[in-house]
């Protein structure tokens, strides 16, 4: 073969390919990205000052359960972290976007496909032709579009920020399946604490009845008196099927979120415990940090980065596109001699396109796009309002259920007192049986009011560490990036 040939060419074409790689990105056209600043926000509520907190802590954030003291809240969290369909799905579109990445990427360098074609060609002897001729040709062939104005890095670069847009989703979800984990377990502990009220007060009910069809058989009380004692036990009778109802939907939601049959809890909370109690700890004084922190603000600020750099790749299309393509290997008009000397051939073609008429096409491409940007900037506006609005609320929520949860241990205290002072009055002849209806269907309601209080209390403090962004900074790296499954 000759070398010689091979030689001249092949220094040819790595000069053009320098030439082309020192061009390449060298421009780059559309808006440079720049990050809306946050606003510092107002979290002073009714009922709480702003002042020195704790709980504006990353280090306590990341690991908010453990603050509640019970051990299987945390271990169910865990596994859910672990094995939720909800993670499982957040991690298979993490993975997606760095794959869309690397695509983009591959635009920077040139495509080389191995070719081999045999081309049979006739000619009419009647316009001087030899009839059929033959072509044989091997080789390689290469395309390269150089991104002198910067399309293909704007392109990558809104494929980064989709991917930072998928990984601070991943977070999102991480955020919100703890809180979401932890909120059920403390409904399921509520339902069971309102069911042992529940029991308690349909066995002191059953009693009363008891000692009234006692003392009506020995003529000592009117019938009036034990109806109305039976329908007031019945009444509290009738509430255990409603919670036993709303007990089975909870550890079923439970087990959704845990990736587990539903059904396959019951044996866990066979022994019922109290209702987590929240940490004690100062709420007051969170920052505009604390915001910065949350995985949607970060989602939502990649997303309008994203779309401001599609703005980019629209604008370049207005400009002109070189490209460098050629053939590099052998060619015979037999295929006994393809593979000879001399049967080296080659071909570089430097190209350029401009688009001259496109009825207005690209230019409304690029208006297209900044709408698309302009709308991504109002809903990340949104979010972050939304976020103001959610971490308030849940503060707000927390200060007024603590408030409450206090009057009424206040209530239920006076309430057992009427129950036994009613009781002795109507045991004694002092007063009638309704006063003791009464009192004992306050005690109820009261004594329900402060379960459920309890279980609203532990609550809108798992909204507050959802709300601050809390949960998911212990399963990243310190510096924000994605977990090592998803790498």
């Amino acid at each position: 073969m000759n070398h010689k040939w091979y030689s001249v060419h092949l220094s040819a074409l790595l000069s053009m390919v320098c030439c082309c790689m020192l061009l390449n990105g060298c421009i780059s056209v559309g808006p440079n990205y720049r990050s809306p600043e946050l606003f510092e926000p107002n979290f002073r509520v009714q009922g709480l000052d702003v002042a020195d907190n704790t709980t504006d802590n990353a280090r306590m954030l990341a690991t908010w359960w453990n603050g509640f003291n019970d051990d299987m809240l945390v271990e169910f969290i865990t596994q859910a972290l672990e094995g939720s369909p909800d993670i499982k799905a957040a991690i298979a579109k993490v993975q997606a976007a760095r794959a869309e990445l690397g695509i983009s990427r591959s635009d920077f360098f040139p495509q080389v496909d191995a070719a081999a074609d045999f081309t049979r060609t006739k000619t009419n002897k009647d316009a001087g032709g030899t009839g059929y001729t033959h072509m044989y040709r091997a080789g390689l062939d290469a395309s390269w579009e150089i991104d002198i104005f910067g399309g293909t890095r704007r392109a990558v670069e809104a494929s980064e920020a989709q991917l930072e847009s998928e990984i601070a989703d991943l977070h999102d979800v991480w955020l919100s399946l703890a809180a979401e984990v932890a909120l059920n377990y403390l409904e399921i502990r509520t339902f069971q604490r309102r069911l042992q009220v529940a029991r308690k007060n349909l066995k002191a009910q059953q009693e009363t009845l008891e000692i009234l069809s006692s003392r009506y058989n020995a003529g000592l009380t009117d019938a009036l008196d034990v109806s109305q004692a039976r329908y007031n036990m019945e009444s509290t009778r009738s509430t255990i099927p409603l919670l036993n109802a709303g007990l089975e939907k909870a550890l079923n939601a439970l087990a959704v979120l845990l990736g587990r049959r539903p059904g396959t809890l019951h044996e866990c909370f066979s022994t019922t415990r109290p209702i987590p109690v929240p940490p004690e700890g100062d709420i007051e004084g969170i920052s505009a940090d604390a915001l910065r922190r949350r995985p949607d603000i970060r989602r939502a600020e990649r997303r309008l980065a994203a779309e401001s750099a599609r703005i980019g790749e629209a604008v370049a299309m207005l400009y002109p596109k070189f490209s460098l393509s050629g053939f590099f290997g052998t060619q015979a008009i037999s295929s006994d001699e393809l593979f000879t000397a001399g049967a080296g051939s080659g071909s570089i073609v430097p190209g350029v396109i401009w688009p001259v008429f496109r009825a207005g096409e690209l230019v409304n491409r690029v208006r297209a796009q900044t709408s698309v940007k302009d709308q991504y900037l109002a809903l990340y506006e949104k979010t972050v309002l939304s976020a103001v609005a959610e971490v308030r609320d849940a503060l707000s929520g927390f200060v007024q259920e603590s408030r409450r949860i206090q009057h009424l241990h206040s209530a239920v205290k006076a309430a057992r007192e009427a129950v036994d002072i009613a009781r002795d009055k109507y045991s004694n002849g002092l007063t009638d049986f309704n006063n003791v209806l009464d009192a004992q269907r306050s005690l109820l309601s009261l004594e329900e009011s402060l379960a459920v209080s309890r279980g609203d209390t532990s609550g809108y403090m798992v909204k507050i560490y959802k709300a601050l962004g809390g949960g998911w900074t212990l399963f990243s790296s310190d510096d924000g990036a994605a977990p090592d499954e998803v790498k």
